[in-house]
């Protein structure tokens, strides 16, 4: 197959970081025998895995006896935190935004109730962060509510988060 004048012109002006960048996914191609867009969906498949285990850890510590709500609200904020990293690094096209304060305001326009779920996602980080770094209140009892909302929102956006993306193209989820 001939390359255009246009993609000679692109290849023969180009610095050596892109041609650098080039060769790492031909090479990337050629040993993984699967195209670049193949190695993202795996990406956004592992991600979305680990946001499926977090999940279940979640409702895990937050179901025994005694429940650990403490730890419920953290494994519940990285479940969320990690569907929003696969959601975003899908149709962002890259994993750009994946600080913990910045991913939530990457979630698409188009994302169902997208504005109320940046909303969530902030108040999910916030609570995340008094769980993990406040000593007070100190007995785990107090977390409950927030565990219980928590559980709640993790258990919609999650499945929101794969059927989305099957949507917009992600076949293996």
């Amino acid at each position: 197959m001939a390359l255009s004048n246009t993609d000679l012109l692109s290849v023969s002006e180009a610095k050596k970081a892109s041609l650098d960048h080039w060769r790492n996914g031909v090479r990337l191609e050629c040993s993984g025998g699967c195209t670049i867009q193949e190695l993202v969906q795996q990406t956004v498949r592992a991600r979305f895995d680990l946001a499926e285990e977090m999940r279940r850890q979640g409702h895990l510590v937050w179901t025994l006896t005694p429940p650990i709500y403490r730890l419920a609200v953290n494994r519940f904020y990285y479940a969320l935190y990690h569907a929003t990293r696969s959601l975003v690094y899908y149709t962002y096209g890259g994993d750009d935004h994946q600080e913990h304060k910045v991913v939530p305001i990457h979630i698409p326009s188009d994302f169902p109730d997208s504005q109320n779920w940046q909303n969530n996602l902030k108040d999910a980080r916030t609570l995340r962060n008094e769980v993990d770094y406040n000593p007070y209140p100190n007995t785990d009892v107090n977390w409950q509510s927030a565990a219980t909302t928590m559980a709640g929102r993790t258990d919609v956006f999650v499945p929101l988060v794969r059927t989305y993306l099957q949507t917009k193209g992600c076949t293996n989820l």
